[in-house]
């Protein structure tokens, strides 16, 4: 019955919240149904799983039944590849919305010299948007549109199940 489990180097997924560390019991964190990793050695029942995650990636020894097979013979190298590319989609992802929050707090310290009235001045932009997006997709339809599906085409390959 070993031929339809996880074997070493084979893809796999989470089917239930797993705790990696002590941590995560007392917290409550962990690793999440769905996330992926790669099989990285086999112990009878349990395997050692490398499930990456965010930027990073979190070893595991976890039941096999709590695993699914994702891809057989993936391999770990090619694991690492994809989790390290994943990561520079996720940080151009933040990049690209973290930008606008970054140039207003420049802004706001090259004409004001202090961080005071920041919070009500960023409030007040924030309402302040809704209108310029609006203005931009009276004003630059196509660029507004190919802008934002970037960000959602981003934003799905960087956090898919």
């Amino acid at each position: 019955m070993w031929w339809h489990t996880a074997g070493p180097g084979d893809w796999v997924r989470a089917d239930k919240h797993i705790h990696a560390s002590l941590g995560d019991y007392l917290v409550g964190a962990g690793i999440s149904p769905g996330t992926r990793g790669v099989v990285v050695e086999r112990r009878g029942g349990r395997a050692l799983v490398e499930f990456g995650h965010g930027i990073g990636a979190t070893r595991a020894t976890v039941p096999v039944n709590n695993l699914s097979v994702v891809r057989r013979g993936g391999g770990i190298d090619s694991f690492h590849t994809r989790s390290r590319r994943m990561a520079v989609v996720r940080l151009a992802l933040a990049a690209f919305l973290l930008f606008p929050l970054a140039q207003f707090v420049i802004l706001h310290l090259w004409e004001h010299h202090t961080f005071a009235g920041i919070v009500p001045a960023f409030a007040e932009a924030a309402v302040w948007s809704v209108g310029d997006w609006l203005g931009m997709l009276l004003g630059n339809p196509v660029q507004t549109l190919v802008y934002c599906g970037f960000l959602w085409v981003l934003a799905k390959i960087a956090f898919r199940r």
